[in-house]
This record gives structure tokens, C-alpha cells and sequence, in this order.
């Protein structure tokens, strides 16, 4: 069950990382078309990710943790999706929000099983 719902938890990030970025780039490639100044932070490519800090311990339990995602700004995008394409801001602005929803259903279905496990063990 945890396998599964880390599984689904993956799927459902990986494909609200991939919209977010390539709603940003594609609103990016349209106001340099229109000859207008991209806000910062509508796009994200230059930039590190920021580092996780974890202890030995958390190394030994967890192996390798990648660095989180570097997404472009949610407010930023929002904004430029409403002002660019109103129907498709809609759109988005309902999809992040069930992506939000699943989300936090699957982070505590995750520490329900969690400690599901702990008290039986």
C-alpha cells in the first residue's frame, strides 16, 4: 500500500511539475513574441536548486534524496495566464487545485499507513 501510494504521489507531482514548466515557457515564448518583458520568475532555468540538508541517519534510510524541483512562481504564471489567455488560466487554476487536493489526501494516507505500520511492528 505505501509503495502504491508513494507511486501515485510521484505520478501526480511529476505531472504538475511538467505542466507548470511548460505553461511557463510557453507564456515566456509568447510575450518575447509580442516584444513585451517576461516577468522574473515565469520562467526557471538558470537557477540551482536548493540544497537539502539531511543528517546521517536520514542518509541511510532514504539513499540519495534529490534536490526538490525548481518550478516557476504559481502567483506569476496565474497572473500572466489571466491576463494572456483567461479561458486557459481557468483551466489551470482548477487543475492546480486538484493536484493540491490529491496531494495533501495522499501525504496523509501515507502517514496513516505510516503509522499503521509503526504501531503494528
Amino acid at each position: 500500500r505505501k509503495k502504491l501510494l508513494m507511486k501515485e504521489l510521484k505520478k501526480v507531482c511529476g505531472e504538475a511539475e511538467t505542466t507548470l514548466k511548460d505553461k511557463g515557457a510557453e507564456l515566456h515564448a509568447e510575450l518575447l513574441k509580442r516584444g513585451q518583458q517576461p516577468p522574473v520568475g515565469l520562467v526557471v532555468t538558470d537557477v540551482a536548486p536548493p540544497r537539502v540538508e539531511v543528517t546521517a541517519a536520514q542518509q541511510r534510510q532514504l539513499g540519495q534524496v534529490p534536490p526538490p524541483p525548481v518550478l516557476p512562481s504559481l502567483a506569476v504564471l496565474m497572473q500572466q495566464s489571466r491576463l494572456a489567455h483567461p479561458s486557459s488560466s481557468q483551466q489551470l487554476s482548477s487543475c492546480v487545485s486538484r493536484w493540491q487536493q490529491e496531494i495533501r489526501w495522499l501525504q496523509g494516507e501515507l502517514r496513516g499507513t505510516t503509522t499503521t505500520l509503526d504501531n503494528a511492528l
